[in-house]
């Protein structure tokens, strides 16, 4: 929400992974959470001090609590000033069956990327992000393919593999799977990635 001559206008989401939990406008504590919370912070530990890849994954019935789990580790992650890239992806109605739906969300967010913007920033801030910690000769050709399964097509004459790929659709999963996983090589050099979905 920001001001204009004096009133309130919605500008747009809040994409913050640590949203406060109130209730009756008061932030609320979590309980009966240690021993998952333990888990995973034991997990996330063995991770960057063996330098593996570890995956957990939460189950149970709606209301239950996943998303307040979810809250609570990211919320202790920051105050303990653990550093890294945070991958946060939500499933949503419209994304329902589409390939590397979740991923992209987590994508376009580490982008800065809420939607609405031309699709010519939405380009430049994918190519930004993406290409800090890549080799320069790879650049070109996984911030193409990232584009393509974020919803942002690059012009034909920015890859001569995207241009191929663009009329193979079995290729086309290939090369994304592949420039994804080299995006994800690069960050995880420099530091831990934690993707949340």
């Amino acid at each position: 929400v920001t001001t204009r001559d004096g009133d309130a206008v919605l500008t747009g989401e809040e994409l913050a992974a640590d949203q406060t939990r109130p209730l009756l406008g008061k932030p609320t504590q979590c309980v009966g959470r240690e021993a998952e919370l333990g888990v995973l912070d034991t997990l996330l530990t063995s991770c960057i001090d063996d330098q593996e890849v570890t995956t957990a994954i939460v189950v149970g019935a709606p209301g239950i609590g996943k998303s307040r789990l979810r809250h609570e580790f990211l919320r202790r992650l920051k105050s303990r000033g653990v550093e890294g890239t945070l991958l946060l992806g939500h499933a949503t109605t419209i994304g329902s069956g589409q390939p590397y739906s979740l991923i992209s969300d987590a994508i376009r967010r580490l982008c800065g990327l809420r939607g609405g913007e031309q699709m010519s920033v939405q380009r430049e801030r994918l190519q930004q992000r993406v290409s800090e910690r890549l080799a320069e000769a790879d650049r070109a050709r996984v911030v193409g393919f990232l584009g393509e399964m974020c919803g942002i097509p690059f012009p034909l004459e920015h890859s001569q593999q995207l241009r191929i790929a663009r009329s193979d659709a079995r290729l086309m999963a290939k090369q994304i799977t592949i420039a994804l996983s080299d995006f994800l090589k690069a960050e995880s050099a420099e530091r831990p990635v934690l993707l949340v979905i």
